[in-house]
């Protein structure tokens, strides 16, 4: 499946709020623009001042973990604290009981 261009449904979202812990909304990042910053290694001042608005840590959700852990170690670097799911939305769908594709979609 070609993950670049999805993003959370609103169940999506509740689901991962909930599993995470976190009791704020998700900020969504277009995947491209993180793809971009791994693959250049460079992150956008657009993409940073996103980042840098959590003042403790950055949880960093993609389909599988790799392209949030790639991007996690590229925050630390930046000095922010970047932190991957592990398994990504994936792994919290097998959690969950659900379908991958009831959270998230095409972007």
């Amino acid at each position: 499946m070609d993950t670049s261009g999805y993003k959370p449904t609103d169940e999506g979202a509740k689901v991962m709020i909930e599993a995470l812990g976190e009791n704020k909304p998700l900020e969504v990042v277009p995947a491209m623009e993180v793809a971009r910053a791994v693959a250049t290694r460079q992150v956008s001042p657009a993409l940073l001042q996103t980042m840098q608005k959590e003042k403790g840590r950055v949880l960093l959700v993609c389909m599988s973990g790799n392209n949030s852990l790639k991007m996690a170690q590229l925050l630390v670097e930046k000095g922010i604290r970047g932190q991957s799911l592990i398994g990504g939305i994936s792994a919290i769908a097998r959690d969950e009981g659900k379908q991958v594709l009831a959270l998230v979609r095409p972007a």
